[in-house]
């Protein structure tokens, strides 16, 4: 309460992180709610606020009816300013604004960081002022209010501030504005900018073919008619499926009489306005008929949508199962029951594989959030999302933060992908926060995977979540035979002799091969075989890697670059030549053991632009290329019909990493790049290579047998007291001086020790300490690195404990120091 000259009035102060740089954008600022604003004013709404000499937008974080309720340790403003006006919708809803307070208490990040994740920039950034006439103009006297008002007036009765600065001088304008706000015949309010109205042109050219259409025609004409592929791959990556002719034909170099041809042949259409077509529109069968376990599944997820209660469901079915038929059906009930739904894949490339299929199932109610998009693209999708435009949200991590109401199903596909991780702050678990978003919703959670993780699977047996079970392809095919080759017993260099044959035998029946090497570059390293020396990289402490065209040395972590020498700077030797193999080195390999053959790359190296990725898999599946090398982005479910043959070139290059989690993930990595192989008519052919023939994870994988290294891998992890088992949290200190990051963490674990919840739960056989000690990578980008390992038993709040662990720290001694709660990577 403050006291007026006559009476009380009730004020209300707004806490509010503005959109802005540097330390304005990292704080809380507080600031008065106009009387005119009180009604409106609420959690979550976006407020237009004075900073400095400037206007900014900000999000309401909390309302206090006191000031010394302010949560801000900042000492109070002398003067407290008023909000100018606030948006008409709130730009976080409830559900966000949860998992704005759930990033922050889980990954320790200021509460703005929390928000500017949560709230993508480009919404922040599209903001305009709106005048509005509220009454009768015509007793007004003076010349330039009714100049003013009139403008307004003609143009609708609204008009935004920058359209009115065009017309009048900026003296005129702010006295008339100020005059007809004080007489109650105007209003202003700040809304969202639209993207430009680009579906308002008479001349779009929309997408025609369903997603078998497409396959068909990269497989038979894809070679033939580039130009055509061009266009058909830029309409289907964008979310409308619909673009104006000239920004197509400028985007894609094609030709208008090469667009002609396209819609001639009924792959695409000249449209008014976007629309999916009608046979789009309907629910098409599947390519086969549904098996009985995925019948049951789909039961399964049908009675669970129609509690309207949360839960958690392990959709896991092998490689082929028909997983994505699932998914399907599994929306169109939870759409008919009127809520939204919300689809996360690991990799965009699976958003855009997705998408189709979407599409041709629900048509103009698929919104796709992923950066491929532009930035007008995207904004148009996160606006339609939040207006109820779009009922399906489909996207990769980021999108678990699309403003989808009313969610009732959220898909984790790939559930067992690190790539949900994020590694960089603030480093948020997109399936920790898809489990908090359906909680809230009271939605139900469907995580699908053919290798799901151990948590996963562990949740199944401890009751936390229900099973349902795909144990076979859905196209009848038997999986793959795998065969596992001794490269200790080989002599014919990077292709072992089963491999080679193989690749030739699939080359002479039309089939194709994918090679993976899950390490980029000609070679790890540059080796002098006189003097033993590597080159290492200045700034981190690995060795630098060694890649063709030009020829150069780069880290694969600072991405440090040189020119690589011709002689061993140590000695001066001329033995000083690639160690190693890296999949540059084996795409070299096969062009000259096999030159009529057609070879292609697919790793970070060979995408010079993002069009490049879905070029590549376009000339694969269109049988262009013929062998496929690459990293694990070929073994992320995709689906190439013609693929016959699937050769591990080395089975090694992760399983002995200082991870807990190495085994699992070699196991999860060579199931999933073996089920690319046979997925249609013929049983397909698998071929590892490897060094240590009889480690389990290979053995396990041979077999396809994900409940066999399960049980395997368990035994090891309870022994050992590792997750599932416990939680842990990674706390790495850096600095730019050797001795500052142990020392730091040496103080840490003092804190740690002596508290009273690490004495509560100290004698827990879950409960352990490691360290400090070195990081793997001891050294990265220039900074020192040292490592503690907490392991917590689940009773312990562990985010409320490493909370108050670090509550007090020096800001500059705080600024060194990262906490990953529940880490996928310990490097």
């Amino acid at each position: 309460m403050r006291l007026d000259d006559r009476y009380y009035l009730f004020v209300l102060y707004a806490e509010v992180i503005v959109d802005a740089r540097g330390e304005a954008g990292s704080r809380l600022w507080l600031y008065e709610v106009p009387p005119a604003l009180l009604k409106r004013a609420q959690i979550g709404m976006g407020a237009v606020v004075p900073l400095g000499n400037q206007t900014v937008v900000g999000v309401i974080m909390r309302l206090r009816e006191s000031l010394t309720d302010a949560s801000s340790s900042d000492p109070l403003p002398t003067t407290i300013k008023p909000i100018e006006t606030l948006l008409d919708q709130p730009l976080l809803s409830p559900a966000l604004m949860k998992l704005v307070g759930l990033l922050q208490r889980e990954t320790f990040c200021s509460e703005a960081d929390a928000v500017h994740t949560v709230m993508p920039s480009v919404v922040r950034t599209r903001l305009r002022t709106i005048a509005e006439l509220t009454g009768e103009i015509q007793g007004l006297r003076s010349s330039t209010h009714l100049m003013v008002a009139e403008a307004i007036r003609d143009a609708g009765g609204s008009m935004s501030l920058p359209a009115l600065k065009q017309k009048f001088a900026s003296v005129i304008l702010k006295n008339a504005l100020s005059a007809l706000r004080k007489k109650g015949l105007l209003r202003g309010y700040v809304e969202l900018i639209p993207p430009p109205a680009q579906f308002a042109r008479t001349s779009l050219i929309q997408l025609n073919a369903s997603p078998a259409q497409l396959e068909q025609f990269f497989r038979e004409q894809g070679k033939r008619k580039r130009s055509q592929s061009a266009l058909l791959t830029r309409l289907a990556l964008h979310p409308e499926g619909a673009m104006p002719v000239q920004t197509l034909l400028q985007e894609t170099g094609a030709s208008d009489a090469t667009l002609r041809q396209l819609e001639s042949s009924g792959l695409a259409r000249r449209v008014s306005h976007p629309s999916v077509p009608h046979d789009l529109m309907q629910e098409h069968a599947p390519a086969h008929e549904l098996t009985l376990p995925q019948q049951n599944a789909i039961k399964a997820i049908q009675a669970a949508l129609k509690t309207g209660s949360f839960q958690r469901q392990l959709l896991f079915g092998v490689t082929g199962s028909g997983k994505t038929e699932v998914y399907l059906r599994a929306t169109s009930e939870c759409l008919q029951q009127g809520r939204g739904v919300l689809i996360l894949v690991p990799e965009i490339a699976l958003t855009m594989q997705l998408t189709g299929a979407f599409r041709a199932r629900f048509g103009d109610s698929v919104a796709v959030l992923h950066s491929q998009l532009s930035e007008s693209e995207r904004f148009d999708q996160w606006l339609r999302a939040r207006a109820g435009e779009k009922s399906v949200v489909i996207g990769a991590r980021s999108a678990i933060f699309a403003p989808l109401e009313s969610v009732g199903l959220i898909i984790v596909d790939e559930e067992h992908e690190t790539a949900y991780k994020q590694q960089n702050l603030p480093r948020y678990d997109a399936r920790q926060l898809a489990e908090a978003r359906a909680r809230e919703s009271n939605a139900l959670l469907l995580l699908g995977s053919a290798t799901p993780s151990l948590e996963s699977y562990y949740q199944v047996e401890q009751g936390n979540a229900a099973l349902l079970e795909l144990p076979e392809r859905a196209s009848g095919v038997l999986m793959p035979l795998v065969q596992i080759v001794d490269l200790r017993q080989e002599k014919s260099g990077i292709l072992s002799q089963p491999l080679r044959f193989a690749m030739e035998r699939a080359i002479t029946q039309g089939k194709q091969t994918l090679l993976l090497l899950n390490r980029r570059a000609f070679s790890p390293s540059l080796l002098c075989r006189e003097c033993g020396y590597v080159a290492p990289c200045p700034h981190c402490s690995v060795a630098l890697a060694y890649h063709l065209s030009p020829p150069t040395l780069r880290c694969h972590h600072c991405d440090h670059r040189e020119p690589a020498p011709t002689r061993c700077p140590k000695c001066d030797g001329k033995r000083f030549a690639p160690h190693g193999i890296g999949t540059q080195r084996v795409e070299q390999a096969i062009q000259t053991a096999m030159p009529h053959v057609s070879v292609a790359r697919l790793d970070r190296d060979a995408l010079t632009s993002k069009e490049r990725y879905v070029e590549l898999l376009r000339a694969f599946r269109s049988g262009e290329i013929q062998i496929l090398v690459g990293t694990q982005m070929i073994a992320k479910g995709l689906d190439f019909p013609n693929v016959q043959l699937v050769g591990v070139v080395n089975a090694d290059t992760a399983l002995y990493l200082p991870d807990f989690r190495a085994g699992e993930r070699t196991f999860q990595l060579l199931t999933q790049v073996a089920g690319r192989a046979g997925r249609r008519e013929l049983q397909g052919e698998v071929i590892i290579q490897t060094y240590n023939p009889d480690h389990p994870a290979l053995l396990f994988a041979r077999e396809h047998d994900f409940k066999g290294f399960y049980r395997w891998e368990m035994a090891n992890r309870r022994e050992l007291n590792y997750p599932p088992f416990c939680r842990m949290a990674n706390l790495i200190a850096q600095s730019d001086y050797p001795d500052k990051p142990k020392a730091l963490l040496e103080t840490l674990k003092q804190k740690i020790l002596v508290s009273e919840d690490w004495q509560s739960w100290g004698e827990s056989p879950q409960a352990r300490l490691l360290g400090p000690a070195p990081a793997p990578l001891s050294r990265l980008a220039g900074q020192y690195r040292f490592h503690m390992m907490l392991r917590m038993p689940f009773e312990m709040d562990a985010a409320a404990f490493l909370g108050r662990v670090i509550d007090g720290m020096p800001p500059d001694e705080r600024a060194l120091l990262q906490i990953d709660l529940d880490p996928v990577n310990l490097l």
